[in-house]
């Protein structure tokens, strides 16, 4: 929902949740790609680390998982402000269980500093999304860096240089 809707494709458009699109765009198709890479070899590797460890209970750790991955990928193809609400809320709340797994006292103070800080993340990127969708709104046709009276009112450094 950040990017540029022209080069967009719709992924999927599910029955139920219709007014949850997923879009995949040019960015979020290089980290798309990125993330299932990184997941392919956490696969490969979490397995055999996690087999050796009692304190890990395989099946379910593999389920958050893939799980945890499935909610990075949908936040990444988050068509609207309420379907990456929701994802960001998948990939933030099974990265909370993740973090405390082995449920090691160090493990659960960290789970909770992370949770405390996706919110925080989630509802500064919400507030600062909807105060620019709002101004955009408010003056659809006027350029970022214009002034009231449409003329330019942020110079950049090497162009005051060159006018000196």
């Amino acid at each position: 929902f950040l990017a540029n809707h022209s080069e967009a494709i719709v992924v999927a458009r599910l029955p139920i949740f219709s007014e949850l699109p997923l879009i995949l765009h040019s960015l979020s198709a290089v980290f798309f790609a990125l993330v299932s890479l990184v997941a392919c070899a956490v696969a490969v590797y979490g397995r055999r680390y996690v087999a050796g460890e009692a304190q890990y209970h395989g099946p379910s750790l593999q389920g958050t998982v893939a799980l945890f991955i499935v909610g990075m990928q949908s936040v990444l193809l988050a068509g609207n402000i309420l379907g990456f609400m929701l994802c960001w809320e998948i990939m933030s709340m099974t990265s909370f269980f993740l973090v405390m797994a082995d449920l090691s006292e160090q493990s659960v103070k960290a789970a909770m500093l992370y949770l405390v800080m996706a919110h925080l993340a989630r509802d500064l990127e919400v507030h600062r999304n909807t105060r620019s969708s709002d101004a955009r709104r408010s003056q659809p046709d006027v350029h970022p860096f214009a002034g009231a009276d449409g003329k330019q009112k942020v110079t950049f450094r090497a162009r005051q240089d060159e006018a000196r």
